[in-house]
């Protein structure tokens, strides 16, 4: 995550043996700034596919 999303006001810190965290985004079902629909259609390409 770091190489590909770096920011000079964010420091990524690895945890050795963690579990998997869920993240879950979201968007309004109308009228969403069409910023918010971009990065949640750039991060489903992330997504495993699961769901729930």
């Amino acid at each position: 995550m770091a190489r590909r999303h770096p920011h000079p006001a964010l420091r990524y810190v690895r945890l050795k043996n963690a579990p998997p965290v869920a993240v879950r985004l979201v968007v309004p079902a109308r009228d969403a700034h069409p910023l918010a629909e971009r990065y949640l259609a750039d991060a489903g390409q992330f997504s495993d596919g699961s769901s729930g």
